[in-house]
């Protein structure tokens, strides 16, 4: 390896240690809490799992412009359902490009950021958002009993439902009644290289609306497609719409909610 190549390497390492440790102080002051979620995993998998099967979290593409992560890198309060045992106040990311919550704990006193497995999670209550676990539906998934997520309580009861559907993993509970109303956040990576973005680049946050009903989850993205899930009511919905002046497009929760709800009675 020529001179050049050796310290173009080292300043990588020194550079990927520098953020590292950065990204990992952040998670530091709520350490024995995660400290605890992770003792239950490997109660369950054995410890030395967390090396051999490369559990602990790389933070991939760093030098990429923007990041993996729901609603940005910063840290996040989060209460965690496993079993229906509660893991509360963890400071955690959720990287949506891969589905997967990433906390931290010490090992031989260093902060280390793990990677949790999704086979156990149930759900996870994370910045006031609400989110479930949707599995095949050999296996079925686990969802709240709250229909308003904006409720001041944060205590799920958890009710086993079977699904069928091709996209797999944690989705925002929004509404749950008759129907269910569903979000799935989304992101991903490009390594296409441009003069401003050497290095690749995440894409901005989406989001795509679900309706899960009859064991199927219905895309329901925009107002047309929508309205055409109920297309028996549709002047009514229209109506709805109109007279609560709300634009579909940009409905907040509580407008979802209220719509939702006006909905129920077409079940």
């Amino acid at each position: 390896m020529s001179f050049s190549a050796i310290m173009k390497y080292t300043y990588k390492s020194i550079l990927f240690i520098l953020i590292t440790f950065y990204f990992l102080n952040a998670f530091g002051q709520n350490s024995k809490h995660n400290k605890e979620i992770i003792q239950y995993f490997d109660s369950i998998y054995g410890a030395d799992n967390l090396l051999i099967n490369g559990r602990i979290f790389m933070y991939p593409n760093y030098r990429a412009k923007g990041n993996p992560f729901f609603f940005g890198k910063d840290l996040k309060l989060c209460d965690i359902y496993i079993n229906n045992r509660k893991f509360s106040n963890l400071s955690v990311n959720y990287n949506i490009v891969e589905d997967k919550l990433i906390v931290v704990t010490q090992i031989n006193n260093n902060n280390i950021s793990v990677e949790l497995n999704n086979n156990l999670i149930d759900s996870f209550y994370i910045s006031h958002y609400i989110f479930i676990k949707i599995t095949n539906q050999n296996t079925g998934y686990y969802s709240s009993n709250i229909a308003n997520t904006f409720t001041s309580t944060k205590e799920l009861l958890f009710t086993k439902k079977f699904i069928t559907i091709k996209n797999l993993g944690y989705f925002e509970n929004i509404y749950e009644g008759n129907y269910q109303l569903l979000r799935k956040y989304l992101k991903s990576f490009s390594d296409k290289v441009s003069q401003e973005h050497s290095h690749g680049i995440y894409t901005d946050q989406k989001t795509i609306l679900y309706i899960y009903r009859n064991g199927q989850l219905i895309d329901v993205s925009n107002k047309k497609k929508y309205i055409n899930t109920f297309r028996k009511y549709k002047k009514e919905i229209k109506k709805f719409l109109k007279e609560n002046k709300i634009k579909y497009k940009d409905a907040n929760n509580i407008e979802l909610i209220k719509l939702m709800t006006f909905c129920e009675k077409f079940s």
